[in-house]
């Protein structure tokens, strides 16, 4: 089955190719023990982590699906109850225990051209990766059978938002997104309970410690 990712041919060479040969390489020797296999990929807004989901779907693609929490985002000034304001958290609880637990879920996906929640659709598989912000919230971490956290460059990473999604996201980014995210980040210091740290989006790997150390 085909990625649900919209993939943006190029994207995943922005890792060395060897980075990603050891990431596959350790994915592909992972055996459940209950369900589908769960890999996890989270990060800071705009630091590389699709670029690296790519790189990782180009080698691992079609025994891997994916899955990505901005699939579940509630709708610009829609905010839910759940932990993260602007994702639909219980939706994202229930998908994914659903393929950890048996490959099955049933999925809303939100359409960013129309902005619109879609009708729900089936999902089926016994290897998933899936990606995004909060993906290692305490509430999922237990789902996964290896977790990874990408630290990209935080000097100017708004001018890489603006280049990605538009100048006109910028004030939501400010306003609504950057505030949930920070207090994630201060609350459950994520990377220190995913199991491989990768240098992202325009962070030299001899930076990488430096950064994990300052960014809040």
């Amino acid at each position: 089955m085909a990625s649900r990712l919209d993939r943006r041919p190029g994207t995943g060479d922005l890792y060395p190719a060897a980075c990603l040969d050891a990431l596959a390489e350790r994915i592909r020797a992972i055996r459940p023990t209950e369900g589908a296999v769960m890999v996890a990929i989270d990060g800071w807004g705009c630091g590389g982590k699709t670029a690296l989901a790519e790189g990782l779907l180009d080698r691992l693609e079609p025994c891997f699906q994916y899955l990505g929490t901005d699939e579940f985002f509630a709708g610009f000034g829609v905010l839910d109850p759940g932990p993260v304001r602007h994702l639909r958290w219980s939706e994202i609880e229930s998908a994914w225990i659903g393929l950890r637990q048996t490959g099955r879920a049933e999925v809303r996906a939100y359409d960013w051209e129309t902005s619109a929640i879609l009708p729900s659709s089936p999902l089926a598989g016994d290897a998933w990766l899936v990606e995004g912000l909060f993906c290692l919230r305490p509430e999922l971490r237990r789902l996964y059978d290896l977790s990874i956290w990408v630290q990209g460059r935080m000097v100017d990473r708004l001018t890489r938002v603006a280049a990605r999604d538009g100048a006109h996201m910028i004030p939501f980014w400010e306003r609504e997104w950057m505030p949930t995210e920070h207090a994630y980040m201060a609350s459950e210091r994520p990377w220190l309970s995913a199991d491989i740290v990768v240098a992202g989006a325009e962070l030299d790997i001899g930076d990488l410690g430096e950064t994990l150390r300052t960014c809040i």
